[in-house]
């Protein structure tokens, strides 16, 4: 029917799904998995199709004119009668290139330790000319993810109230780079070894997008969005300036972290942005470089609205063109004549500290540091209060 399939919990039943096995849908066809408690141990493969799992009270399936299945759940679980500490698992694989793999859990808060947990494989990649699509949803609880999820050119979108992610998650291609976008209503932490790429051998770079109240990069973990002939764009707590639906409060980027989203081959280094709404903490190593053949230095910004703590290594370098910018923004800048200033050692070596709003410092910074600084990145400073340059006398790149 038009308005799909019905499927109801019976009360008083509990609902458990085991695949141990290997399932296999015709190409195109669909496999769906639906229950109170939902585990994959084994193989599922839909190629040009789609693969479902959801656990729930309700769920209704439906088909659209070319046969593309579509999945709600608007039946929240509201008990866990069979004490899993996950509504779904999945340690085996789930494959369906050129198709989509959707797997939603509607389970109350605090029902679950995690409402998805996937330690397997999760795969939808771009297969003739149409591209993958990986979704992971979960408005009430924790989603972790600590195995791999890969949809080369495609699309992955991960919603939860919070999400954990200690594994890989690939959109790379050989030409058209896919998007990721990784969307926490509380807190999206990547750490440890976590590995997100949206990046291409022959192309633009694609995109990674992080948002949450609370955002965190941390331990060793790495992001990129390289392209051969363009740097991708990579969005941490919001878009330039505080832009976008859903800023972060905190953002968190530590010392062994790593975000890259420079040209490779000949192009312009792309776009990094690490917004909050309250205080930025920053440590890690940025690149937006232009290619090595040619193309402009990208953009870089590092901004806490309240409070910015920038202690990290920026680099928006050109070898055949222009450099690009790095932006900060502090509460009050004063820029001295000559020798040092209080606060030169928060710009050696491309290392700044800021203060924000939040924060009763006014920053006095040497003529000498900014122009050592500026040897590897342009650098704009906006002040929210105001910026104050003393008469400079030492012939430098200021004068």
């Amino acid at each position: 029917p038009e308005q799909g399939y019905s499927f109801d919990a019976v009360e008083g039943v509990q609902g458990m799904v085991i695949n141990r096995g290997a399932i296999n849908a015709a190409s195109g066809g669909s496999v769906t998995l639906l229950g109170q408690v939902i585990v994959n141990e084994g193989q599922i493969n839909a190629e040009l199709g789609t693969i479902a799992m959801a656990s729930g009270t309700k769920a209704i399936v439906s088909f659209d004119a070319e046969g593309t299945l579509g999945l709600q759940v608007p039946g929240e679980l509201l008990n866990n009668t069979l004490g899993s500490e996950d509504a779904i698992r999945n340690s085996g694989i789930l494959q369906a290139d050129g198709g989509r793999v959707l797997v939603q859990g509607n389970v109350a808060a605090g029902l679950f330790t995690r409402a998805i947990n996937n330690t397997g494989i999760i795969e939808a990649n771009t297969f003739i000319e149409k591209d993958g699509v990986i979704e992971l949803v979960s408005r009430t609880s924790l989603i972790e993810h600590s195995g791999e999820l890969q949809a080369q050119g495609g699309n992955i979108h991960v919603r939860g109230e919070d999400i954990e992610v200690t594994g890989s998650i690939n959109a790379d291609a050989k030409n058209k780079a896919g998007n990721i976008v990784i969307e926490a209503d509380d807190f999206a932490r990547i750490s440890q070894q976590a590995n997100i790429s949206a990046s291409s051998d022959h192309g633009a770079g694609g995109s990674v997008e992080v948002y949450g109240d609370r955002v965190a990069l941390i331990d060793s973990a790495s992001i990129h969005a390289t392209g051969a002939t363009k740097g991708g764009t990579v969005l941490l707590g919001g878009d330039v300036h505080g832009a976008g639906a859903h800023t972060a409060q905190s953002n968190v980027v530590t010392s062994q972290t790593v975000i890259d989203a420079s040209a490779r081959d000949n192009g312009d280094g792309g776009k990094v942005v690490l917004w909050a709404d309250g205080s930025t903490h920053f440590t890690g190593t940025i690149n937006a470089d232009a290619g090595l053949n040619g193309g402009n230095g990208g953009f870089v910004e590092v901004s806490g609205k309240e409070n910015l703590h920038f202690n990290g290594q920026v680099s928006t370098a050109a070898a055949n063109g222009e450099l690009g910018l790095l932006l900060l923004d502090p509460l009050t800048i004063l820029i001295v004549n000559g020798g040092t200033a209080v606060d030169d050692s928060q710009v050696a070596d491309g290392n700044i500290i800021n203060g924000g709003v939040g924060d009763t410092n006014n920053y006095t910074i040497s003529e000498p540091a900014l122009e050592n600084l500026s040897a590897t990145t342009d650098i704009r400073l906006e002040a929210k209060d105001s910026i104050t340059i003393e008469s400079l006398t030492d012939d430098g790149v200021l004068d």
